[in-house]
């Protein structure tokens, strides 16, 4: 047996028809997708120097013309880094680029048509610092720390570098790492 009732949207305007007899149109029920869920982000490691591109899958992202954008960083400020993302499969995969920067445990928040899904859980971070070479910008003394010159990789944008440094189990108190 069909089903005798029809619910017809117009517009934002529904109204439900059943054997022939129309209902009254409701103006003030609200009708929208269901908010955007991410299920992975990958790769989960990105660049601290440069973009990484990465795909987010899920659901409800809408279609290619929607505008998702989208959040991320750690726990304590999951809207550190911001962005735009293209809908390169509809409702299901996004491609973003993140931004340079630094942290562990970061998750993502995206956004389409006003509407922000659940965060992600915490599983993508940048990488880690490399230290390839350090070198003692003039002498060593019993009573003082030296000054070093440290060259390496992943250090990060430099607005970002607060660099904790150990040596000889005495942690530095400040790191200038200028604008490398």
């Amino acid at each position: 047996m069909e089903n005798p009732w029809k619910i017809h949207i117009t517009g934002l305007k529904i109204y439900a028809v059943a054997a022939d007899q129309r209902s009254t149109t409701s103006t003030s029920l609200i009708v929208s997708y269901g908010k955007p869920s991410i299920t992975s982000v990958s790769p989960s490691e990105l660049s601290t120097n440069a973009s990484t591109v990465i795909k987010v899958t899920g659901s409800n992202f809408g279609s290619k013309t929607d505008g998702a954008t989208y959040t991320y960083g750690p726990a304590s400020n999951t809207s550190r880094y911001t962005g735009v993302c293209n809908v390169t499969a509809n409702h299901i995969e996004l491609t973003c680029t993140t931004a340079p920067g630094i942290g562990i445990g970061l998750s993502f928040l995206v956004t389409v048509a006003s509407q922000t899904g659940n965060i992600s859980l915490p599983d993508s971070q940048y990488r880690r610092p490399v230290l390839a070479s350090y070198e003692p910008q003039g002498s060593f003394a019993a009573t003082a720390a030296p000054d070093l010159a440290v060259a390496g990789q992943d250090f990060g944008p430099s607005k970002d570098n607060t660099i904790l440094a150990t040596y000889y189990q005495h942690i530095c108190q400040e790191v200038d790492m200028g604008s490398t």
